[in-house]
């Protein structure tokens, strides 16, 4: 859940250099964008960043819609 994420936390998928990265913004996730984060973590390469919404679904922002 959002809640459980820091604000601003960075992962970085495992092997991946900096200058080949590409970065993901992910604005206020939640329990319905599970299945999205997973798979993106799992993409070579790409760097997932979390900001912090309380209230995910005020403007109907979703991974999974």
């Amino acid at each position: 859940p959002a809640e459980d994420v820091a604000p601003d936390l960075t992962i970085a998928a495992e092997g991946a250099e900096k200058a080949d990265a590409f970065e993901v913004v992910v604005l206020g996730a939640g329990d319905a964008d599970v299945s999205v984060l997973r798979m993106l973590y799992r993409v070579p390469h790409v760097r997932v960043r979390f900001v912090f919404d309380p209230d995910p679904g005020a403007f109907g922002l979703s991974l999974s819609q």
